[in-house]
């Protein structure tokens, strides 16, 4: 069911070589942000959770520095106008660089906005310098004239999928910052068991964690013991139980 990489023992998903390369996206986003090289307009999309709101709150720290929540404006839901946006973008930032506007699952890339959505998209060009406009969304459509305008004078950072080396990495490290020790076969048995969503991945090492505090090493039995199997998981072994 599993494949394996090759040395590792990390559990490996065989579609991830069809997803955009997150890893050298994030790099470039990093070196930009650290150079204060900022785009006019970013998304940040995709179904990692964690990932989205880690770059979320990155983007906001590296275009409006500490504590400025006067040129600070958060937009979510359904309940937004692309006049509203556009309004906010074109008023003066209060003593300092730039506005920036943070428009979180908003109805500009729902199908019922088409007419908000194409009047916003024909405004990304016109962004101002003091204005950076930051979407995040989980799956936005990517064949809205919105997405297009981002995706041609901004940043588009898709968090769908990491390489399986990466999620080994970071969830190893979950561990190792604990003090607990886990190799290969074991760290593998834990993915194969929670999935590959990180926020899942977190809140189950969490609970491992716990578990394991003063053992010095986690084990196959302290997964199978305290972790909770993904639903598919569940599934196949309630059809195992009915079979036997």
């Amino acid at each position: 069911m599993a494949d394996r990489l090759s040395g590792c023992g990390y559990w490996r998903n065989p579609m991830a070589q069809k997803k955009e390369d997150f890893a050298q996206q994030q790099k470039l986003l990093n070196k930009e942000l650290k150079e204060g090289n900022f785009r006019r307009v970013y998304l940040v999309c995709g179904t990692q959770a964690y990932l989205r709101l880690q770059n979320r709150d990155r983007l906001r720290a590296a275009l409006l520095g500490d504590g400025d929540e006067m040129n600070f404006s958060v937009y979510t839901g359904m309940d937004v106008t692309a006049r509203e946006v556009i309004d906010q973008a074109q008023t003066l930032p209060f003593f300092a660089d730039r506005r920036v506007i943070l428009l979180e699952n908003t109805v500009f890339f729902s199908k019922k906005a088409s007419v908000e959505s194409d009047a916003l998209a024909a405004f990304i060009p016109e962004i101002p310098e003091t204005a950076s406009l930051v979407f995040v969304e989980e799956a936005p459509d990517k064949r809205k004239k919105l997405y297009k305008a981002i995706q041609k004078h901004g940043f588009v950072l898709n968090c769908e999928e990491i390489s399986p080396q990466m999620l080994g990495r970071w969830t190893a490290g979950l561990f190792q910052k604990a003090g607990l020790a886990i190799d290969g076969p074991v760290l593998n048995l834990f993915l194969q068991t929670v999935g590959e969503d990180m926020m899942n991945i977190l809140t189950e090492s969490e609970k491992l964690i716990g578990y394991c505090m003063g053992k010095g090493a986690v084990s196959g039995e302290d997964i199978s013991e305290i972790c909770t199997p993904l639903l598919r998981d569940r599934v196949f072994e309630l059809i195992g139980a009915v079979s036997r």
